[in-house]
C-alpha cells in the first residue's frame, strides 16, 4: 500500500509520471487492487486535464485513453463500483470533447 500512497502524493504534487510509476509499483505486488487501478486512471485523468489546459490535444487525448483502460480494468474487478462507473463516464465525455476539438 505505500506504492499507492507514494503515488497519490505525487499526482497530488502534479508529478504524473512519477505517480503513474508508483501505481504500477503497487500493481506489482497487489494486481487486483480495483483502488489502485482506480486511482491510476483518476491520475491520468488529472494528467490530461493539465495537459488540455496547455493545448497539447494530442497528449491529453492519449492519458484520457490510457484512464479509460484503467477504470476499466478497476471496473473489471469491482463492476458494482459507483464511483469507478462516474469516472468512467467522466473519461469517455472528456474523450469526445477532445476529439472535437482536435
Amino acid at each position: 500500500m505505500i506504492w499507492s500512497n507514494l503515488a497519490g502524493t505525487y499526482s497530488s504534487m502534479r508529478q504524473y509520471d512519477e505517480a503513474d510509476l508508483r501505481f504500477l509499483q503497487a500493481l506489482f505486488f497487489m494486481p487486483e487492487a480495483a483502488d489502485v487501478w482506480f486511482n491510476r486512471a483518476q491520475n491520468e485523468r488529472i494528467w490530461a486535464i493539465s495537459l488540455y489546459q496547455e493545448e497539447s490535444y494530442t497528449e491529453a487525448t492519449e492519458h484520457i485513453q490510457k484512464g479509460i483502460q484503467h477504470i476499466q480494468e478497476s471496473l473489471r474487478i469491482n463492476a458494482a463500483d459507483a464511483d469507478a462507473n462516474k469516472l468512467l463516464e467522466a473519461l469517455q465525455r472528456f474523450l469526445s470533447r477532445l476529439e472535437i476539438e482536435t
